[in-house]
């Protein structure tokens, strides 16, 4: 029996009957009740060797947040990796092992949703995040390669002196030596995660291949134009340039014989062999948001002259998978020459992602900038049985396919060895998607060379930059974050720049598969850094973003953003930054928990007049048609039209979408489409359709339906699905209520008693996948809708504040059950409480002193 059946069962029957099962029980019982994690004693000494000075932290009493204070940076890295690894050590453990597509290893081949641990291994280990981090380790400056090395060090000290996490410990194993590639494949798997327009053009061309490509433009277009766009009008090019077809005419000429003819008839790609196990819907949802589903974040800034203190406010609250201990990690670095920076990183990584030095504060957005690119490879021999073929056409000759395999090992199983084909543009993603190998031509996915990368570099040196234009300077060997990176300075400037490797493109627009077997679509090289927008200190005062567009789709000479997401909290943000004449971290702080659905009255002042009269009905209809006409799309705690919003958003879904699809609403087909949190572009371009669209009509009737008829439809679903869940009380469906936010650990559904450790209590939930206080949930999720994306932390730099400073941060510093930091900034998080960021000599706390050899 797999691990966590043995524990659940164990803690149904009792402690008692626990001898014949193991020790795993035992050592869960004896943790509860006598919780023994690492703790730091006042003035206490510890060794750790390599350092070329005594180095001490000091970590505040109020929440845990450390002060480091190292000789040097490479002292600090060492440091940082030993309190990173005391921390946080199975989540590193965890997070590498998905990049390395080890998973299975750790865990054995669980299921994780509808898939198993080994299908997601087997994704990430194909797609290359191990070999890239290798290739970026090995083009490494050696003083860069210092750092890392140091920060390596540190982990590895803790690992054989200190204390072994309580999941390791339960799952019975030991985590193996940190390497420095593990920093990198980890940097890897975040930044592929932000990277995700290949997940939508495989979904484009699903729809396609399953109801043709007049059913795809109705569906899901694939060039929304979605404004407004973020860049100032003076950072984008007065030029305007044709916009490139999305399909283009070979593609659609040969859709038809390329696309699979029977499904039923495609081989799988591997048997599940965790066909019996327990869902594990945590880790579920963090395995598909970085397999390409992350897609949020809010940052802004604001010039001094509209901010109450007269300097630079500059805020960010970047939306990454929920988890427990949170993904991020906080700490105040300082060095003896007077350098410091104080922020958060992912544990793995040494260096401040979204932090200040006192001089700059940074912070970052996903700016959905196209990096990768699917071919549709044509087969050159059985071209009957594509996942067959040997050999695949290019120009006027063949190419055979260079097949790799790869032995997965399961703990408490069998080793097994996959294999995969590779194109010259890339891994064959039917080979290791398993659905993809029933319902898709052959894709090869293209990515962005990244074997000489500058981003440590580039991240590295923005921690010294003494103002706003060096910073710029100073980021512009980064490559492959291709983010909306946020500039405010005590200088008083203001600016936005995104610097990586953005492909040309010549003759398509990169949201559908390019013709794999024709040149004429590769990639022509990329555009060069000074040739990419940057805005510095805009007339107007003020830059946000919010994962939208940059620019309309013709103001640039090739496809660089596609697939954003729609411009809702963007309009929320620019709405308030464009009045904002004294702006605090009062004002900041309430913008964060902004929870506004921003398209919603425009929807129902469309709708009113022919959806909202009284009509002859049950008494549960009329109470959600009452409760959604009168709601003022504020997705708060208590909103009871939230609930009736987001039911009758799943029905449209199905009725307005999915009606074009061969199998029904629900299906594997649809979770694929709808699975990925982005769909919330999609969802609101459908909501925005003009009353008489003809995506309403619903194909399989002889009738024309138009919105209006839609939406009565969908109400009727609503009631139905919400009266099964909530209950026939709809006043009782308030939103916090029917979805309250839980932080859930990886482990969070083994049982109630192992939640009870390992989750934080729960608190009402507010917001909504496109609020500005972000509540994402993954859209094939219909029942419990668990908060799997959101802010992990909330960061505001007034810099005309001495020490002004603040954060939020949803969780706690420790992963260690029952410790005092353990998930103890959570509550502060949901209702808005902000802790100083810098840890100041009087603040009080416990410091120890670390020596070297």
């Amino acid at each position: 029996m797999k691990f966590f059946r043995i524990l659940v069962l164990v803690l149904t029957i009792g402690i008692a009957s626990t001898a014949g099962l193991g020790c795993a029980a035992g050592k869960f019982l004896r943790y509860n009740l006598n919780p023994k994690y690492p703790e730091f004693k006042q003035d206490q000494t510890l060794d750790l060797p390599g350092l070329s000075a005594s180095a001490t932290v000091t970590q505040r009493d109020s929440d845990g947040m450390y002060r480091i204070d190292a000789a040097n940076e490479a002292d600090m890295a060492r440091v940082v990796g030993y309190l990173q690894a005391r921390d946080r050590m199975f989540q590193m453990d965890l997070l590498r092992r998905v990049a390395r597509g080890e998973v299975a290893e750790l865990l054995g081949d669980q299921i994780v949703g509808d898939k198993s641990v080994l299908d997601s291994d087997r994704f990430n280990r194909f797609i290359g995040h191990k070999q890239a981090a290798e290739q970026m380790l090995a083009g490494m400056a050696p003083d860069d390669r210092l750092l890392l090395d140091a920060y390596t060090a540190g982990v590895n000290h803790w690992l054989k002196t200190g204390k072994v996490t309580l999941e390791h410990r339960l799952l019975g194993v030991k985590p193996v030596t940190w390497r420095p590639e593990d920093s990198f494949a980890l940097f890897r798997l975040v930044m592929f995660g932000m990277t995700h327009n290949y997940s939508r053009e495989v979904r484009r061309l699903l729809i396609a291949c399953d109801a043709g490509l007049e059913a795809l433009e109705r569906m899901w277009p694939n060039t929304i134009d979605f404004g407004p766009t973020f860049l100032p009008p003076e950072a984008i090019d007065g030029k305007t340039y044709p916009i490139a077809p999305a399909i283009v005419p070979e593609m659609a000429a040969n859709l038809e014989d390329l696309c699979p003819k029977n499904k039923a008839d495609a081989p799988p790609v591997a048997r599940r062999s965790a066909a019996d196990g327990k869902p594990w819907p945590e880790l579920a949802g963090l395995l598909q948001a970085f397999q390409g589903g992350l897609n949020a974040s809010n940052n802004w800034v604001l010039a001094a002259d509209r901010t109450a203190s007269g300097g630079v406010l500059l805020a960010n609250d970047p939306h990454l998978p929920h988890m427990n201990p949170p993904i991020l990690w906080g700490a105040h670095y300082r060095l003896a020459d007077g350098n410091e920076v104080a922020g958060f990183t992912i544990p793995g990584l040494p260096l401040m992602i979204f932090a200040t030095n006192g001089k700059i504060a940074w912070g970052e957005t996903i700016n959905n900038v196209d990096l990768q690119d699917v071919y549709l490879e044509y087969p050159a021999d059985h071209t009957d049985a594509p996942m067959a073929a040997t050999a695949y056409l290019y120009d006027s000759g063949t190419r055979p396919f260079e097949v790799r395999s790869e032995t997965f090992h399961v703990k408490g199983g069998k080793s097994q060895t996959f294999t995969a084909r590779f194109s010259h543009h890339g891994p064959i993603l039917n080979d290791i998607d398993p659905l993809l190998a029933a319902r898709a031509p052959l894709l090869a996915l293209k990515t962005v060379d990244l074997a000489d990368a500058g981003d440590t570099r580039a991240a590295r040196q923005l921690s010294f930059a003494g103002s706003v234009t060096d910073a710029l300077r100073q980021l512009e060997p980064m490559d492959s974050a291709c983010l909306s990176w946020l500039l405010g300075g005590r200088d008083g400037d203001i600016a936005w720049t995104s610097p990586c490797r953005v492909p040309k493109r010549n003759g398509w627009f990169g949201s559908f598969p390019a013709p794999g077997w024709l040149s004429a679509y590769e990639w022509d090289g990329y555009y060069e850094k000074n040739e990419l927008p940057v805005a510095l200190n805009p007339k107007r005062g003020w830059i946000a973003t919010a994962n939208n567009q940059a620019m309309p789709l013709d103001r640039f000479p090739s496809a660089y953003v596609n697939d954003a997401a729609p411009a809702n909290r963007y309009s929320i943000l620019a709405a308030a930054l464009a009045n904002a004449r004294q702006a605090d971290v009062s004002t900041t702080t309430t913008l964060h928990m902004n929870t506004a659905q921003e398209y919603w009255p425009r929807v129902r002042a469309e709708i009113t007049a022919e959806f909202c009269p009284d009509i002859s009905e049950s008494r549960a209809l009329a109470a959600a048609r009452a409760a959604l006409c009168a709601w003022d799309g504020d997705m708060a705690s208590d909103s009871v039209g939230a609930t009736v919003f987001i039911l009758v958003t799943y029905g449209l879904l199905d009725l307005g979408l999915a009606d074009e699809l061969s199998e029904p609403a629900d299906g594997k087909l649809w979770h694929y489409i709808f699975d990925i949190a982005h769909t919330e572009a999609n969802i609101d371009w459908m909501w925005l359709r003009p009353l008489d669209d003809p995506m309403w009509d619903d194909v399989r009737t002889t009738t024309v339906e138009n919105k209006i008829d839609t939406l009565n439809a969908a109400l009727r679903d609503a009631v139905v699905v919400g009266t099964r869940r909530y209950g026939a009380d709809i006043a009782a469906w308030r939103w916090g209520d029917v979805r309250p936010f839980v932080l859930k650990h990886p482990f969070g559904a083994a049982s109630p008693s192992v939640a009870k450790l390992f989750n934080a209590p729960p608190l009402p939930g507010l917001g909504g996948p496109e609020t500005v206080f972000k509540n994402q949930f993954v859209r094939a999720d219909r029942e419990e809708m668990h908060p799997a994306a959101g802010p992990a932390i909330r960061v505001i730099y007034d810099f005309g504040i001495e020490d002004g400073y603040w954060y939020a941060l949803a969780g706690g510093q420790s992963g260690w059950p029952k410790s005092p930091y353990y998930a103890n900034m959570l509550a502060d998080w949901r209702w808005g409480r902000l802790h100083k960021l810098m840890v100041q000599d009087d603040d009080p706390g416990k410091t120890i002193r670390l020596v070297g050899d």
